[in-house]
């Protein structure tokens, strides 16, 4: 583990990157043991719909508290249109997590 501020945000960084991975299970073989994907599927619940919508707008905020307020991105029109993408991108994902669940409900 790190120990200085920049080294513990590195280790943060690849923490989190751990989880976008699949999680593994290991099998045993004829030919050794491997690993392979969990098959464990977890079924979407209706919790999960508002959980996204949430985390959609969390990352929307923080989006724009730590990239959309920087001085650059300001005054760099190239950078302000790719900004204006992300941003796009995250509140299209929340509303449609919204339109899944209002579907879904109906």
């Amino acid at each position: 583990m790190g120990e200085t501020v920049a080294e513990l945000r590195e280790d943060i960084r690849y923490f989190l990157r751990a989880f976008r991975s699949p999680i593994l299970e290991e099998q045993d073989t004829d030919e050794g043991s491997t690993l392979i994907p969990d098959p464990k599927d977890d079924a979407i619940n209706d919790g999960h719909y508002f959980e996204l919508m949430d985390r959609a707008s969390v990352a929307l905020d923080y989006v724009y508290q730590f990239i959309g307020s920087h001085p650059l991105i300001r005054k760099d029109k190239t950078l302000q249109g790719m900004y204006e993408k992300a941003e796009q991108a995250l509140a299209e994902l929340y509303q449609q997590a919204g339109r899944l669940e209002f579907d879904r409900n109906t």
